[in-house]
């Protein structure tokens, strides 16, 4: 009995001396924690070996087939009737050709009862001119002269003249008032739009009634901010339904359009491409892909992307030992794409890495 608490009483002594001696540790001689080393068995990871090779960056830009100059045309007016539309799908049609207008039926019979009037005024003016040159030469023959008389028929005549003037100036109104009513086509184009009216169909302000399409200006365009990519003049291939299209990257001026018209946001332009070849797409808004090459290198150490963490800006990679055993290892890396990362240092080719 004596010895077994003697013996307890020496193993209690032995464990307050340990624990004392673990607070008297200095703080510079902690030890440092060591990255996890486990064995791998294969159950919870697929490996990957680094490889040398070539690397591509690139990056898929869209594009879609359409024509420049597309004009949309419309009234100004909302509440008035219809008239005509003198354009059906498909129309080809030139600059200055009539399209369509509002109902002018009431206007058209105040024009022609003005020009009625004009007739009528001239007819009354030329009259009224003969009378007076008729009188002139009888007061020279018979040798009186009646001032009175004279400067009546000059007053008549001058008045004639007045009435046509101001019906003239009506006239103008009148006509004026039909260009209002009236759309004409400021492009020559195919009309790819018309609008289905009945006899009930009022116009509205900005609504659109008829588009003109002019399809010699057609190109692609893409809207991207890799326009710093694109400078003029630079040939490329743009890929629609495994057609290949020849194409020129062109200035929006060269397609009839503003600066300003190529300009979405800040960051965001519109690429303009005009195709070279003889074949060109035959329907409009017809979808194509540009293949853009950002960047390359050639016979590289590169890894899959998905072996590669990156934490605080810091790269590692879980490194697979000959004998099984793993362990977190630093990599510095360059290019990267989605499929595989270049290794600039830290692994060598043939090294087997741990991929989730």
């Amino acid at each position: 009995m004596y010895l077994k608490k003697l013996g307890t009483l020496l193993l209690a002594v032995f464990m307050m001396f340990l624990m004392t001696s673990c607070f008297l540790l200095p703080k510079e001689a902690d030890i440092p924690e060591l990255p996890l080393v486990t064995p791998y068995d294969g159950s919870d990871y697929r490996t990957t070996n680094v490889i040398r090779g070539d690397m591509e960056l690139k990056k898929t830009v869209t594009c879609t087939y359409q024509a420049m100059q597309v004009v949309h045309y419309s009234f100004s007016v909302t509440g008035a009737p219809f008239g005509k539309i003198y354009v059906e799908l498909g129309d080809r049609v030139e600059a200055g050709a009539l399209l369509a207008e509002m109902d002018i039926s009431a206007i058209e019979a105040q024009i022609e009862s003005c020009e009625f009037t004009i007739r009528q005024l001239n007819v009354q003016l030329g009259e009224a001119k003969k009378a007076y040159e008729l009188a002139l030469r009888s007061e020279e023959l018979t040798g009186s002269m009646s001032t009175a008389s004279s400067d009546a028929r000059a007053a008549s005549i001058k008045y004639l003249k007045a009435l046509i003037e101001i019906q003239q100036l009506k006239l103008w109104e009148l006509q004026e008032d039909i260009r209002v009513k009236q759309i004409y086509a400021d492009i020559d184009g195919t009309v790819t739009y018309v609008k289905e009216i009945t006899t009930m169909s009022t116009t509205i302000t900005g609504e659109k009634v008829v588009t003109v399409t002019d399809d010699s200006t057609s190109a692609f365009v893409a809207y991207t901010d890799n326009r710093d990519y694109f400078p003029i003049g630079l040939e490329i291939d743009i890929l629609c339904d495994d057609i290949v299209y020849k194409s020129v990257v062109t200035s929006p001026e060269d397609l009839g359009l503003a600066p300003e018209d190529a300009q979405r946001s800040d960051d965001v332009k519109a690429i303009y491409y005009s195709v070279i070849g003889a074949e060109t797409p035959t329907e409009g808004n017809t979808k194509g892909k540009i293949d853009l090459l950002i960047d390359s290198r050639k016979d590289v150490l590169m890894v899959s992307s998905s072996a590669i963490t990156e934490t605080n800006g810091k790269y590692t990679v879980y490194f697979q030992k000959e004998d099984g055993r793993i362990e977190i290892k630093p990599v510095e890396i360059g290019l990267k794409t989605t499929r595989y990362t270049e290794i600039t240092s830290g692994l060598s080719e043939g090294d087997c890495v741990i991929i989730s």
